[in-house]
């Protein structure tokens, strides 16, 4: 696959980006931390090789760091709340594509983030889309624009 995300640096632009709060209130996520997140800032650094990418990710409550492979191989791990969660990482033409499966105690919820790149490689755009365990599909988009 060509580099079509290679060293992408940015931060986030909030007035371009839509809101997370309706995700965040079907994650269970109490009303002060939601607060905190319609203000946050952060910035992804994607790199890429001919096997893999490294995105991290840089805020003032996260900073994380994951290299997957881009062949679609499982990847396991944990979330921040400790339930497991396994992840694949493909592209889907220039698209860069993660899909996960999160093992919660009500039951399995997936979650998809979709990043491409916009107006000539300065914009970063990532859309997150959760399917809860009840059933329930939202989406939304962020936007990153490159630093120069």
């Amino acid at each position: 696959q060509a580099c079509a995300v290679a060293a992408v640096s940015s931060p986030l632009d909030l007035a371009a980006s839509g809101s997370l709060d309706a995700i965040l209130v079907a994650e269970g996520v109490s009303w002060p931390e939601r607060q905190l997140a319609k203000t946050m800032t952060a910035t992804q650094t994607i790199t890429q090789t001919s096997t893999a990418v490294t995105i991290a990710i840089d805020s003032p409550i996260v900073d994380r760091t994951e290299t997957p492979p881009t062949d679609g191989s499982p990847l396991s791990g944990t979330t921040k709340d400790g339930d497991p969660r396994v992840s694949r990482t493909t592209w889907d033409g220039a698209a860069l594509v993660t899909t996960a499966v999160v093992t919660k105690s009500d039951g399995a919820e997936q979650v998809s983030i979709r990043r491409t790149l916009e107006d000539g490689n300065n914009t970063l755009r990532q859309r997150i889309t959760v399917t809860t365990a009840m059933g329930q599909t939202l989406s939304v988009d962020r936007i990153y624009r490159r630093v120069r």
